[in-house]
């Protein structure tokens, strides 16, 4: 549980600093072109020296994905502190069509109408210009949000503490918060799920013992009705069944039957591999993401006979217990969209029982120390499981992602020499030609063993000697 919290408060931003004379900074709500799509607005610094002041002219915002939302032919996506819009018409080759900084990781993300709705905090994006997204509105809510939904004229924000807020959205580019102290409080911490049927609003928690049911058919006067299920967990709903992925005391897949709203009726349930992270449900199928084992489809069409349809796991192997499997999910017409830390997987769910891998978006979680810049203003970035980011910072106030090659394991530091680039991974050296920068090629990878923390340097001894030739072309190797 430790982790889910911490990754709900943490912030990671990968910037570039550059020595300066005026000092520029990013502010929430600047928009980002597919071209160039990182600008910034200039504010005045008052020094002794000009040659003593930092200041930061650009920074790269790209990181966690935490959370997704498909419409239509587009994806709307959490990377880092960018609100990205995908073109996914053709879910082989996602295209970034718009984005926009929002100043904080996004971590929760609803859309209603022309408008997203996302946390931590509470910001407003109109998306009616999937090509220019506006922030309208940015607020702070008492605590560190998570969980949010969106009835009429009212936005509900769960917290890490359990409590909910009322949102009054009626104006999107003024929002306020109905009360300086939560309106509801559930029985247990950090409200993982909230889902609203009609005037009921069903909340799950990650730590509690219990989900809790609130009516709220009078916005400004919820009422707490009871504690159901006896479990915690995560929620989907659809006609009058309502499916509870629990967490505790088992991991598993409940039915409830919801035609009397404020009652639930237990109906069946089925195990499943691991801790359910997300779920959704279309017709007869139930689609859950399940921590690091990885994404799983159940057939409820018979409620009496509850069974798994098909399953596919994590799509990269990383080390046991390392946290990084799927955290949201979205379904097309014929895909899932997953946003599963590391980057967008986007999966065809067409022909089941089959699943198959349709492509992934690389966007970063865990830069490593290792950064290596060329004399042509490009950086190679190490992402310890979003790969190998190439970015072009030649002009230093929009860096932009130009190339990516992301390997099957954790890649731990990174060297270049002229147009070789080698990564250091967990268990090989992958060799990649980077003459073509759009388009790293795989020349080769050297099994090192397991779990290799050296620096490449630190590697030549071992390399087999038919590599001696290539890896002696390494004229640059971070320590």
């Amino acid at each position: 549980m430790e982790l889910i919290r911490q990754r709900i408060s943490s912030l990671l931003i990968v910037g570039f600093v550059v020595i300066v004379c005026t000092g520029v900074y990013a502010q929430p709500g600047f928009p980002f072109a597919n071209k160039q799509p990182y600008t910034f607005s200039a504010k005045s610094t008052s020094t002794t020296s000009s040659h003593d002041t930092l200041s930061l002219v650009g920074q790269w915002s790209w990181g966690q994905s935490l959370a997704v939302v498909v419409r239509g032919n587009y994806a709307l996506i959490g990377n880092g502190s960018l609100l990205q819009i995908l073109d996914i018409s053709n879910p082989v080759v996602p295209l970034t069509v718009g984005e926009v900084y929002v100043g904080s990781e996004i971590f929760g993300l609803v859309v209603s109408g022309n408008y997203a709705y996302m946390t931590p905090g509470f910001s407003i994006i109109d998306v009616s210009d999937v090509t220019n997204p506006r922030v309208v509105s940015n607020i702070s809510v008492p605590s560190t949000t998570a969980a949010l939904a969106v009835s009429g004229e009212y936005t509900y924000i769960g917290d890490i503490y359990g409590n909910i807020y009322t949102i009054n959205v009626s104006d999107p580019t003024q929002p306020y918060v109905v009360s300086g102290y939560p309106m509801m409080h559930t029985q247990g911490y950090l409200v993982g799920s909230i889902v609203i049927v009609d005037t009921v609003l069903y909340a799950g928690t990650v730590d509690g013992t219990s989900a809790d049911i609130f009516d709220i058919s009078t916005p400004l006067s919820p009422v707490h009705i009871l504690n159901c299920f006896g479990t915690r967990g995560v929620f989907a709903v659809q006609g009058h069944c309502l499916y509870l992925a629990a967490t505790s005391p088992y991991d598993e897949l409940l039915v409830y039957d919801i035609s009397k709203p404020l009652n639930p009726r237990f109906i069946n349930g089925a195990n499943l591999r691991s801790f359910p992270v997300i779920i959704s449900v279309r017709d007869s199928l139930v689609y859950i993401c399940e921590a690091n084992a990885g994404f799983e489809v159940v057939d409820v069409a018979d409620t009496s006979n509850i069974h798994v349809l098909a399953q596919m796991p994590y799509l990269y192997n990383f080390p046991s217990g390392v946290d990084v499997g799927p955290y949201d999910l979205s379904l097309g017409s014929t895909i899932a969209c997953i946003a599963s830390i590391n980057g967008l997987w986007i999966v065809d769910i067409s022909k089941l029982p089959m699943l198959t891998t349709e492509s992934f978006l690389a966007t970063g979680w865990n830069i490593t120390p290792s950064i290596v810049a060329d004399t042509l203003h490009h950086a190679f970035v190490a992402e310890m499981y979003g790969g190998l980011q190439i970015i072009d910072f030649s002009t230093a106030s929009s860096p932009r992602l130009i190339g990516q090659y992301t390997p099957n394991e954790a890649v731990r530091d990174v060297a270049v020499s002229k147009n070789v680039a080698y990564l250091l991974c967990d268990s090989d050296l992958v060799i990649l030609d980077v003459s073509k920068l759009s388009t790293p090629v795989l020349m080769g990878p050297v099994f090192m063993g397991a779990w290799h923390y050296m620096t490449p340097q630190s590697t030549l001894q071992e390399i087999p000697a038919i590599y001696t030739p290539l890896m002696s072309q390494i004229l640059y190797c971070p320590s």
